[in-house]
């Protein structure tokens, strides 16, 4: 038992696949206020470094969304107990606490698809958000965000395309 307690507490091969993350990246934003609406674009930069001994990559995002400053500070890492990729943030555009989401390998080998469901108190339903993290490649990653609310169609919300400064 102690020794498979050692292998859960242990960063493996599943947190190595995430850094490709690792770095400071420009990002650029396109925004979908609603479906069939125009994306509206942004920038913003981001900083990812390895905590808790390579356990979670802390990701700081700065830029603006929708003509307002924007910030966000996520957690991610891979639950080995779990069997499967998590992700938690805070953002300055909300006082809310997001669920946290969790992801699998997509058909793509290099995609984690996130779900993460919550509850818009505005109108008493349930949310469900599909998240895609994409590593194109050592300089860049994309994360596409696609909503179905209780009220309106699902469609996407918010794609980000990072690219690497160092």
């Amino acid at each position: 038992r102690e020794k498979q307690r050692a292998d859960l507490r242990t960063p493996g091969a599943e947190h190595r696949r995430l850094d490709f993350l690792v770095g400071d990246f420009d990002a650029t934003i396109r925004y979908w206020p609603s479906a069939g609406e125009e994306p509206l674009t942004s920038s913003a930069t981001t900083a990812n470094a390895w905590i808790l001994g390579g356990r979670f990559l802390a990701c700081e995002l700065r830029g603006e969304l929708d003509g307002r400053a924007w910030e966000r500070r996520s957690t991610l890492g891979y639950d080995r107990a779990r069997k499967s990729y998590v992700e938690t943030r805070l953002e300055s555009t909300s006082t809310e606490l997001p669920a946290q989401a969790e992801g699998r390998l997509g058909e793509r080998e290099n995609d984690i698809v996130f779900l993460r469901t919550y509850d818009d108190v505005v109108v008493g339903e349930r949310v469900h958000l599909r998240e895609v993290l994409s590593i194109v490649d050592w300089n860049h990653h994309r994360l596409e965000l696609w909503i179905d609310p209780p009220l309106g169609e699902a469609h996407r919300l918010l794609e980000i395309s990072y690219d690497r400064i160092r």
